[in-house]
């Protein structure tokens, strides 16, 4: 058995080169950003969730809260009620606790090793 940290992750695959340059420190993924002209279709929700429709009161926001509201309590629908808490407070936090005094380190079983010499996996 090996451990991860005795063989580096780009001496496990085969294309080596694309691993090696793959990310580099401190330079961005997309320099030239989302091109001119993109549409954002949760911008243009949001724009249209602020409307207020011809004839009525409230936004379409305020519509449609109100009516995913009722019909989880119509429907007594326990999964929508929990979501709908989950979207106001958020979801509760789960803590672990690990004793790092008795922690055994993790380890992976390789069932094929990587052969460098030869550029293949060998069995």
């Amino acid at each position: 058995m090996e451990t991860i940290s005795q063989k580096p992750l780009s001496n496990l695959g085969k294309n080596k080169d694309f691993i090696d340059n793959q990310f580099k420190k401190g330079q961005s993924g997309n320099p030239a950003g989302r091109p001119a002209g993109t549409v954002s279709v949760v911008a243009e929700l949001k724009k249209k969730l602020q409307e207020i429709p011809d004839g009525q009161k409230k936004t379409y926001l305020e519509i449609f809260v109100m009516k995913i509201f009722k019909k989880s309590m119509q429907d007594e629908d326990v999964t929508m009620m929990r979501d709908l808490i989950d979207r106001v407070d958020g979801k509760p936090e789960q803590s672990t606790n690990i004793n790092l005094k008795t922690a055994q380190p993790v380890t992976l079983e390789l069932i094929k090793k990587y052969n460098n010499s030869k550029d293949e996996i060998k069995e």
